[in-house]
């Protein structure tokens, strides 16, 4: 479980305009999304402000959904 913060490696392919990994609750509202500048690295996510409980990240390539993952949050 994350307590502190999620670490996500990342790789989006060339051409890409935009992408983004956008965070949801269980219920499927968005409660963060951060802006990929680079093609591939790490986003750290900081939790510490997130009510415990299961969380999903989303990669976004312009504008589409191209993958999610869940993390429990527990602090």
């Amino acid at each position: 479980p994350a307590r502190n913060y999620v670490t996500i490696d990342y790789s989006v392919p060339a051409g890409v305009t935009k992408s983004a990994v956008v965070v949801s609750n269980m219920l499927g509202s968005k409660v963060r999304e951060i802006s990929l500048n680079d093609r591939s690295g790490k986003a750290r996510i900081d939790v510490t402000d997130l009510m415990d409980g299961i969380y999903f990240y989303s990669l976004l390539v312009n504008d589409r959904m191209i993958l999610t993952r869940k993390f429990v949050v527990r602090h």
